[in-house]
């Protein structure tokens, strides 16, 4: 006869093995085998390259050393947007573009109502005299085709599609616990981000590395209403476009590498800052993967509960705590293809074990 904690057992099991197979539905799309299209020296599309920052004088010498490395950098407008930053950033971009006058150079100050990354864009947008408007972050690093592969994806796109949210994997420095811990979170949700764009629903964006157009930027004005929350650009933008179409690039010359938080206190402060931003928005999907997540994380502890130390109950429990470990392992193995970069297998399963409680602190103490 069927036990009352057997049918339970079952019961956790379901939620489980529709997840796995949703996992295995995304895994299709991640499909990165591919040639890379040879690219032009010259492309008709032109380009700006928005860059907000704020005391920024320690990661600037690496994004600049990028940009210089840019192939015909010359066919590039860069636009520098500060925001009233107390360090010596400008200084640093000021002299490094008297030093490269050959490259189209805008150093522009915040003249928006405020501060804010987001004043910062709306500020850059208007002094742009392109087309496409590429925004990435002042701490990101890139390939030496980074530009010219963006500008290979404008070529390719509809003529519907508005914004593109660009990838971004993560850059190891201290290679500690914490960095491997927030990296394998970071390159989940890279994968979340192709997958779901891929499928033309997409729920996730990094605003670290988006392309968008500026004609409809500055007609949509996607932070309406939403100026004095402190971070969110990207999301905003995304919802803002997904009436009239965001596409996706999986080009890997396109990804922008980001630094990960190396403590505690920056994670928590930096995941709490995107906790607070999905509640606002309204976006098909992003909630419903949020607590579909957050629910199979817990299930093999919740399990536990009504574990037998023998007989079908335990073997149930023994499924339900490796079958999404083994999807995720999977999903973050084949996204990680795109860069040799992973974690070994007992980190992971240690991750894996522990991630629930984190995200739970990161909710609770929103």
């Amino acid at each position: 006869m069927v036990s009352g904690k057997e049918i339970i057992l079952w019961l956790l099991l379901l939620p489980v093995m529709l997840y796995c197979l949703r996992m295995l539905t995304m895994i299709k799309h991640l499909s990165f085998q591919r040639k890379d299209p040879v690219l032009s020296s010259r492309l008709p599309s032109s380009l700006s390259v928005l860059i907000p920052f704020y005391n920024e004088e320690k990661n600037l010498p690496e994004l600049l050393s990028c940009l210089e490395k840019q192939m015909n950098i010359e066919q590039f407008e860069l636009i520098f947007v500060d925001d009233h930053s107390s360090d010596a950033s400008s200084s640093i971009i000021t002299h490094w573009a008297l030093s490269h006058p050959s490259i189209v150079v805008k150093i522009i100050m915040n003249t928006q109502k405020g501060k804010g990354k987001k004043h910062c864009i709306i500020t850059g947008a208007e002094q742009a005299n392109t087309h496409w408007i590429l925004c990435i972050d002042a701490d990101v690093s890139f390939s030496k085709d980074f530009l010219f592969a963006w500008k290979h994806t404008i070529l390719k796109l509809p003529e519907r599609k508005v914004f593109i949210p660009g990838l971004i994997f993560p850059r190891r420095v201290r290679n500690n616990f914490i960095e491997a811990f927030a990296d394998v979170e970071q390159i989940m949700l890279t994968g979340f981000t192709l997958c779901t764009a891929k499928e033309g629903k997409p729920v996730l964006s990094s605003g670290a590395n988006m392309l968008f157009r500026k004609d409809w930027f500055l007609k949509s004005n996607p932070f309406e209403g939403n100026l004095h929350v402190p971070s969110g650009d990207d999301m905003f933008m995304l919802q803002a476009a997904l009436p009239l179409g965001a596409g996706y690039n999986n080009d890997p010359r396109c990804f922008a590498l980001t630094p990960s938080p190396n403590n505690w206190t920056h994670y928590f402060k930096q995941r709490r800052r995107w906790f607070g931003k999905v509640k606002l928005l309204k976006i098909q999907g992003l909630q419903s993967l949020g607590i579909t997540s957050l629910l199979i994380l817990w299930i093999p502890w919740i399990n536990l509960l009504f574990i037998e130390r023998s007989g079908i109950s335990l073997v149930l429990t023994m499924v339900i705590w490796t079958l999404p470990f083994l999807a995720n392992i999977t999903f973050y193995y084949q996204v990680t293809l795109l860069k040799d970069d992973t974690q070994n297998f007992f980190k992971l399963a240690l991750i894996h074990l522990v991630y629930p409680f984190v995200l739970l602190r990161v909710i609770l103490n929103k």
